[in-house]
């Protein structure tokens, strides 16, 4: 049990870094490992204990498998029944949907086929009931395969029935025709695959097709298929995709017995992986991931020479480590256990060499303990911080993950108020595009930190080099030039809020008509400067100030009309911010006029745009003192957020929900929201909704709500709060940090 017990030790560390997500994975795959090597005991309770709801029934489910193989009947059952009252119990309807479908797929492999004919229909009735077109058929496909198990004529009638864009009709026809080639009938899984619309998919359900009949003894039945899958990998444009496909087809022959096929197939799709245009961080790693699908191909048909060498040229650490493992898995069923364990401690060390994602994770983390600092009046600590990202920065390995990550450091060096190290950082990215949007990024940070002229001395710089990399990358440089844009003027709007918040009204007046202005931007404006005169007893100034507000408003009254939701939700935000000054300049008739408008505005649209809407009406409600107006807004906005079909975005609208009960003195009802939000589909935001009670006056409650965040996502969520609640906590962060950063180093010189 040594090596188990190491898996799992490993999969559990993997909170600390990664969150409850990866963490359950990790223990999922090594429940499953533990199943199939014969410790049911074991791996049945390393799949009870996972706390996503979802990924706990999938390892439940494959206990469950490897106990039916194991004659351990009654386990099986026990695991399956208690796996349906999970999936049965879950919120989200597409969750629920493939739970059921993964329970009836093992019941029909337990012989309890009327179950699950049972189960797939009401898994059916549930995908089928969400409204989110292209995730009902998601959930689809997958319940074909359960179907599958019932039957192939079922199998094959609800494939057909998926209409949604993209591929899930092929991916559902794949597993149709894997299932119709187990029957043994291979004409009918050649009809089926030539009925795919794309030629990878087709490839690969022809391929595994082949596979299927190969292993079954019909060599010939294999060949045909195999020569179909030849032909239509040739038809696969995007190379990549075709390399994947010869590989598949290469698998197919190798298992069929034709080894010389299988090698004329393993250079082609080498050929093809090596042709991969990957000048890009993003298509680098996806011909790493193509080269992986070599080396593991070369690996099963017995050319482990060559597996090696193919793994061995991966750029990509990370997917050299990937490639490593699958060649000592296969080297070690050869007999050859030195040369597996050679391979599989050069994998090791590889996968320990910090990538690209770790990097980015401990620059956040340094940036939230730079953020707390500056906070606190601790510019020396500040900037020790900001030195920090930039050593973690200079380490990422590969010239376009480093240019990504020296982006991020030189934001946290701008947090920090350290100019000659943005500029030395910044100045150190080679590609001009990378270089641009580090200068948009650092001038929004500067902005954000009262650096007006700053910021609009980064920007400017920034459209100079956006310009540069047109040359390079039109489209891409283009777009990022109209977010510089976007930036620019945010900073003249800030400009202009600044100047009215300390009194400069006629400067703020002057900078803000030299943009052009939506009615929401000129309404903050309005805002900032009724802020300052009510402030100074200036109540006639201030009650001028209703005339302009009446303006925008007017203008909206012949606007709002359009369908678009995205304007409608931005008029209500802009009457709630007309609402605010006509409140505190002292024309609450106005106020509530304007609020009523709004509503009016606000229940024309839909569900999440609706909830933001009523959000923002309620914040402005609070924060003229109408605190019960505030928390009747706040139930109606939650209520709207409830009926969002989406579960992502319904997380993200009840974070805002929760937002604003706090700002109203609704801790209570904030502390529910947070706990409503379902942590097996969308933990950061239920880490962020819990982070919103960290406004509370009550420390033991901050603390608290502090720890949830902390449980449920990955810390880098919660670090900023953390540090600031508890200012102590800042020095045992950095350390760790730091720990985290030397162990990476570390691994990567143990690679070398």
């Amino acid at each position: 049990m040594g090596d188990v017990d190491r898996a799992e030790a490993s999969a559990r560390a993997l909170l600390d870094r990664r969150g409850w997500d990866r963490q359950a994975a990790a223990l999922a795959s090594v429940a499953r490992a533990a199943a199939r090597t014969g410790h049911l005991d074991r791996a049945e309770t390393i799949a009870r204990s996972i706390v996503t709801p979802f990924v706990r029934t999938k390892a439940m489910l494959w206990v469950a498998e490897a106990a039916i193989d194991a004659g351990a009947r009654e386990r099986a059952a026990t695991l399956v029944d208690d796996a349906q009252a999970i999936g049965t119990s879950l919120d989200d309807p597409r969750s629920k949907a493939l739970t059921l479908g993964l329970v009836a797929a093992v019941a029909a492999k337990a012989g309890r086929r009327e179950r699950a004919a049972t189960l797939i229909g009401q898994a059916e009735a549930v995908a089928r009931s969400i409204t989110d077109v292209n995730s009902a058929s998601s959930a689809l496909v997958a319940l074909v395969g359960a179907a599958a198990e019932l039957g192939v004529d079922r199998a094959e009638a609800l494939a057909r029935t998926i209409t949604a864009e993209y591929d899930d009709r092929d991916k559902a026809l794949v597993t149709v025709t894997e299932a119709v080639a187990r029957t043994g009938d291979v004409q009918r899984a050649e009809t089926t695959a030539d009925s795919i619309s794309a030629a990878y998919w087709r490839t690969r359900a022809l391929t595994s097709a082949a596979g299927i009949v190969a292993e079954a003894g019909d060599a010939v039945g294999a060949g045909t298929l195999i020569a179909r899958a030849h032909d239509c990998a040739g038809a696969v444009d995007r190379v990549e995709l075709r390399a994947w496909s010869l590989c598949a087809v290469a698998e197919a022959a190798g298992t069929a017995g034709d080894r010389d096929l299988a090698g004329r197939l393993v250079d082609r799709a080498e050929a093809d992986a090596r042709a991969v245009d990957a000048r890009s961080s993003l298509m680098a790693d996806q011909q790493a991931r193509v080269l992986v699908s070599v080396a593991g191909t070369a690996a099963k048909i017995g050319d482990l020479d060559r597996a090696e060498a193919v793994a061995r040229s991966i750029a990509v650490l990370a997917q050299q480590a990937s490639a490593l493992a699958a060649v000592a898995e296969v080297v070690a069923r050869a007999g050859d256990a030195e040369r597996a364990r050679a391979l599989i401690l050069r994998a090791e060390s590889l996968s320990r060499t910090p990538d690209l994602e770790v990097q980015l994770h401990l620059i956040s983390g340094l940036r939230a303990v730079t953020e707390a600092a500056v906070e606190a009046g601790d510019l020396d600590g500040a900037r020790s911080s900001a030195a920090r990202a930039e050593a973690v920065a200079r380490s990422t390995s590969g010239a376009d993950d480093r240019d990504g990550a020296l982006a991020s450091a030189a934001g946290v060096a701008a947090v920090a108020g350290d100019l000659d190290r943005v500029d030395a950082v910044i100045t150190s990215i080679a590609d001009p595009y990378t270089q641009a949007w580090a200068l948009l990024r650092t001038g929004e940070a500067t902005a954000g930190a009262g650096g007006f002229d700053r910021a609009r001395t980064l920007l400017g710089r920034a459209a100079s080099m956006a310009r540069r990399a047109r040359e390079k990358d039109f489209q891409r440089a283009r777009a990022l030039g109209s977010s510089i844009d976007s930036a620019a003027k945010a900073v003249e709007l800030g400009r202009a809020e600044a100047a009215a918040r300390s009194g400069k009204l006629r400067r703020a007046a002057r900078i803000a008509d030299s943009v052009r202005r939506t009615p929401e931007e000129q309404a903050k404006v309005l805002v900032a400067m009724s802020d300052f005169l009510v402030g100074k007893g200036a109540l006639e100034r201030a009650g001028r100030l209703v005339a302009r507000a009446e303006t925008i408003a007017e203008a909206i009254r012949v606007n709002h009309v359009r369908v678009d939701p995205f304007e409608r939700e931005e008029a209500v935000r802009t009457l709630a911010l007309l609402a605010e000054v006509a409140a505190k300049t002292g024309d609450p008739d106005r106020a509530g006029s304007y609020l009523a408008r709004a509503d009016s505005i606000a229940e024309s649209t839909t569900d999440a745009h609706k909830a933001r809407a009523l959000v923002s009406m309620a914040e402005a409600a609070v924060a003229t003192g109408r605190h019960d107006l505030g928390r009747s807004l706040i139930t109606r906005a939650e209520t709207a957020a409830d009926a969002v079909d989406n579960p992502y975005t319904r997380a993200s609208v009840l974070v805002s929900v929760a937002e604003a009960a706090v700002r109203a003195g609704d801790l209570d009802r904030a502390h529910a929201i947070a706990e409503a939000i379902d942590p097996a589909v969308t933990p950061e935001q239920q880490a962020l909704a819990f982070l919103t009670l960290t406004a509370s006056p009550e420390p033991s409650l901050r603390a608290r709500a502090i720890a949830r965040a902390l449980r449920v996502a990955d810390w880098h969520v919660s670090i900023r709060e953390l540090v600031t609640v508890v200012p102590e906590a800042r020095a045992i962060v950095v350390a760790e940090l730091d720990a985290v950063v030397s162990g990476a180093e570390d691994g990567e010189r143990g690679g070398r």
